[in-house]
């Protein structure tokens, strides 16, 4: 059974290793010693700084029970650092790095192989949790636009999916309509029609025919799939939504409608399409009604 490396025999090992090197030109030992090792610990951090300082500073820890610590080091070392080496010899003893020999150069190889596994396992948790992190950012993210769409609905007779809504009203333009977006919203409690829903359009320029055929093909859709009915239809200029745009490049619908009820876009509102009583009585009546047409002042 081969006896353990003392610091003596390790400092003996050191002075001839130096000797042969300079007699014979031989590197015959590695190029670290245990101290290098020490200092290379004690300046290698794990956690954050604060932490791996508290840690030390609840830590009890009696070296004289580690075989694999060089106490004749401790003098160099402030009580933090040598808790900190204490600790790292510690785990070294019991990983599968240490295996016991009476050479001194394998044993730095080995506490240096040990050191660097450390080093490469906190850099993989590092990663690991700085991607862990963003995933969960993004998974909240998504969940809370989730739920915010599935939370958020119009209604007029029925309830309605906005977005849903939206999409297939905007796919009912003809491509030569220079027209932006189309917002839904349900009817707040100034209305005095019937429950009904109100669209706003976003667009640039349109004729007051092609205004009258948006009016159409929108009330008819509303009318013909959705078993619901449109109350009015206001058309705003190129740029009026941008302002009420949320992170997520969606369009805060009913802070838009209260503020085109309190009239504080009317700048920006250049055609209304009022169906209103007189669309609902004709409606009941089975006859095709075109919508009247208002220019905005």
């Amino acid at each position: 059974m081969s006896m353990p490396i003392t610091p003596d025999h390790a400092s003996c090992w050191k002075v001839v290793h130096q000797i042969e090197k300079k007699c014979f030109g031989k590197n015959t030992s590695s190029e670290l010693t245990i101290k290098d090792i020490y200092v290379r610990v004690v300046k290698t951090f794990y956690r954050s700084e604060d932490i791996e300082n508290h840690i030390l500073q609840t830590l009890e820890i009696d070296d004289s029970q580690i075989d694999t610590l060089f106490n004749n080091y401790k003098d160099d070392f402030d009580n933090f650092e040598w808790k900190k080496i204490c600790l790292f010899e510690h785990h070294f003893g019991k990983s599968n790095y240490y295996h016991d020999s009476d050479n001194y150069e394998k044993l730095v190889e080995q506490k240096s192989k040990f050191l660097d596994s450390l080093k490469e396992a906190c850099e993989v948790q590092s990663f690991l949790l700085k991607s862990s992190k963003l995933s969960t950012v993004e998974r909240i993210q998504r969940r809370k636009k989730s739920q915010c769409e599935e939370a958020v609905s119009v209604v007029g007779n029925k309830r309605h999916f906005p977005e849903v809504l939206d999409a297939q009203l905007h796919n009912l333009i003809p491509e030569n309509f220079e027209i932006d977006k189309v917002i839904s919203v349900d009817c707040t409690r100034t209305c005095k029609h019937p429950p009904a829903l109100h669209l706003f359009v976003e667009s640039g320029d349109l004729s007051e025919e092609q205004i009258s055929d948006i009016c159409l093909l929108f009330d008819a859709h509303i009318r013909k799939k959705h078993n619901d009915n449109c109350a009015e239809i206001i058309f705003l200029r190129k740029g009026a939504f941008e302002l009420y745009t949320d992170k997520f490049g969606r369009t805060v619908r009913f802070e838009l409608r209260d503020n085109i009820m309190m009239k504080t876009l009317n700048e920006q509102i250049f055609m209304y399409g009022k169906y209103l009583i007189q669309i609902l009585k004709m409606m009941f009546l089975h006859q095709t009604v075109c919508p009247v047409m208002v220019q905005a002042q």
